[in-house]
């Protein structure tokens, strides 16, 4: 069925093909339902383009939304001003202002609003969470009800539920990340074990790679900080400092730290607040300072 322009109810300019596509319109004006069922049960809904089986089937009053691709926005009522590209994207979708693009895209997200989620199943399982934006395949995948998180990479942020204003960039960055929140690593795999710790940053490949439960800590460059938290000690390796390649890579639960220089390193031996600049001893634990190209070097 092909309908276009004004009709007995007052419609103005809606255009309408496939079986059941726009059947109900009773008084929205200018849209575009194309595909089996498309804006099946819209009534007073405006300006919406709905390309796709079941595309927007239950909007009933929304306007100014695109869904593009079988059942995009399907169970959407009155969320308006979304734009939805990919099969299943938006699903359920009521919230506003968002923009879902891939293949099951934000496809259990209900209340959420102003979110933007590219890629595959980015932000599959978000319900509630706003102002969000994930990009990359399952990208912020497990995101329930967290806002005001930026997870850009293939995998960034796949495991966070509740943690909330985290910006993750990398493949894999801040991938454990369950409800840490403030937390910011930049960098393939950056991150990447950090669960619950908080106002961390990580800038660098593979920057903090061990880290689970640690909070306060600032490691620049690849591989800083790489083995800081290894031993999953909910209450060591807090509050440290590595900046250069590989600085602090092999500290597990010192805390206290500061190591500028590359490959930096400290030994987990038992010697308490030292401050030394350029000395090669064995040292390591709490409170030490180091500065220089593979001071307190392990030997390696």
């Amino acid at each position: 069925m092909l309908c276009i322009g004004l009709n007995a109810n007052a419609q103005t300019d809606n255009t309408t093909y496939g079986t059941g596509a726009g059947v109900t319109i009773t008084s929205g004006d200018y849209n575009v339902y194309i595909g089996d069922s498309a804006g099946r049960t819209n009534s007073s809904g405006s300006y919406n383009v709905f390309l796709g089986e079941d595309a927007g089937f239950n909007s009933t009053t929304s306007s100014d939304n695109v869904f593009i691709g079988a059942e995009a926005g399907r169970a959407n009522t009155t969320g308006s001003d979304n734009v939805f590209i990919g099969k299943y994207a938006g699903w359920v979708n009521t919230g506003t202002d968002n923009t879902f693009i891939g293949s099951g895209v934000a496809e259990n997200h209900t209340t959420g609003s102003d979110c933007v989620f590219i890629g595959e199943e980015a932000g599959r399982y978000n319900v509630s969470g706003s102002d969000n934006v994930f990009i990359g395949e399952d990208a912020g995948y497990n995101n329930t009800t967290a806002s005001d998180n930026t997870f850009v990479g293939n995998n960034a942020g796949r495991v966070n539920t509740t943690g909330y204003r985290n910006a993750f960039f990398g493949n894999e960055a801040g991938y454990d990340n369950r409800d840490g929140h403030h937390n910011t690593a930049v960098g393939d795999s950056a991150g990447i074990d950090n669960s619950t710790g908080t106002h961390n940053t990580y800038l660098g490949a593979a920057s903090g790679a061990g880290s689970e439960y640690s909070s306060y800590v600032t490691f620049v460059g690849a591989y800083a900080g790489y083995d800081n938290n290894r031993t999953n000690n909910s209450s060591q390796a807090f509050y440290n400092t590595y900046v250069g390649a590989y600085a602090g890579y092999t500290n597990r639960e010192g805390n206290y730290n500061t190591g500028m220089g590359a490959e930096t390193r400290f030994r987990e031996n038992t010697v308490y607040r030292n401050n030394f600049l350029g000395a090669d001893q064995d040292i390591w634990d709490n409170d030490n300072i180091v500065f220089g190209y593979q001071t307190y070097s392990d030997g390696n």
